[in-house]
């Protein structure tokens, strides 16, 4: 039933600008690009991609709970706007949900990093959850202190990037994350990920 909601979303935030993508191709990450000759408007792009993280993020609850499509239930209202509007940042921060459980659950280190390229390749931006890493090497009784560290330093390379971006390197896509139209993209995906 949620998923009928989820594919049946006519419009979101950011169809214009896939709209364009899709007609001008763009070079985008290489997932986006290469997927984007498949398609021929917004409407099958976002079904194809809520429809591929919708699985990956099921898959991934089912690792942990017994009633998943509850889980998921209760989840996806929460962030139904953004679940339905930031297709490739979703596609790729499932992506590395599998990646650190499969990596440092699992021990399954191909697998993991397999999950791990296909999130950066759908998003550049992920790259900057690899700090996140450090949660699972420090004991658990020392995760909420040793959070608050990481998020100062979160902080910190946020604004090392903000002047990366407006210098020489300006010109690396990566980079063209931490310009001022983006920034709110940015602290958004933490907002809204880092609780969960």
């Amino acid at each position: 039933m949620l998923y009928v909601f989820v594919v049946s979303v006519e419009y979101t935030p950011d169809a214009a600008y896939y709209e364009y993508w899709l007609t001008e191709n763009q070079k985008m990450e290489p997932f986006f690009y290469y997927t984007s000759f498949y398609f021929t408007n917004y409407k099958e792009l976002h079904i194809f991609y809520t429809s591929i993280y919708s699985v990956l993020f099921l898959f991934f609850v089912t690792r942990f709970s017994r009633n998943p499509l509850l889980v998921m239930i209760l989840y996806i209202p929460i962030l139904f706007l953004f679940y339905v509007t930031q297709l490739r940042y979703f596609m790729g921060v499932y992506a590395v949900y599998l990646a650190f459980y499969y990596w440092f659950v699992q021990n399954k280190q191909r697998i993991g990093l397999f999950f791990a390229a296909f999130a950066i390749i759908n998003h550049y931006g992920l790259i900057l959850f690899l700090p996140f890493i450090y949660f699972f090497l420090i004991p658990s009784q020392k995760v909420f202190k040793q959070s608050i560290i990481v998020m100062i330093l979160l902080f910190i390379m946020y604004f090392a990037l903000d002047v990366l971006s407006s210098s020489l390197l300006s010109g690396v896509r990566f980079l063209a994350y931490f310009g001022s139209d983006l920034k709110s993209s940015f602290v958004g995906g933490v907002y809204v990920f880092f609780p969960y």
